[in-house]
């Protein structure tokens, strides 16, 4: 488990990384300041899945669940989400290795 939320943690950073280096070319190509939300990229890379997912969400979960929760979260820089992802799971999987929890104090303390 911890060498997958490591690896995991690694991969989400190394995708922040790309698309912080392709915004950052963005924004030179276009002398202006350039980040792309996360409903943007998704977009971009597969928008029927996007549909999808707002499909599903509107019919089987709650149809005020995606405006604003959802579209708030889609509005967010790409970078940030998956560099704050990335982040957490290599926080889970250090402090599995050390043998202590997350959260709380170990039992016996």
């Amino acid at each position: 488990m911890r060498l997958l939320a490591h690896i995991v943690g690694w991969t989400l950073l190394i995708v922040a990384l790309v698309i912080a280096i392709r915004d950052g070319l963005a924004s030179l190509d276009q002398n202006q300041f350039v980040v792309r939300p996360l409903g943007q990229l998704w977009y971009e890379i597969d928008p029927p899945s996007l549909n999808t997912l707002q499909a599903v969400v509107e019919r089987y979960i709650s149809p005020a669940l995606w405006d604003p929760a959802i579209i708030t979260l889609l509005q967010v820089p790409a970078v940030a989400i998956f560099a704050v992802l990335g982040i957490v799971f290599l926080l889970l999987s250090r402090a599995s290795r050390r043998g202590r929890p997350l959260l709380g104090r170990k039992r016996g303390a």
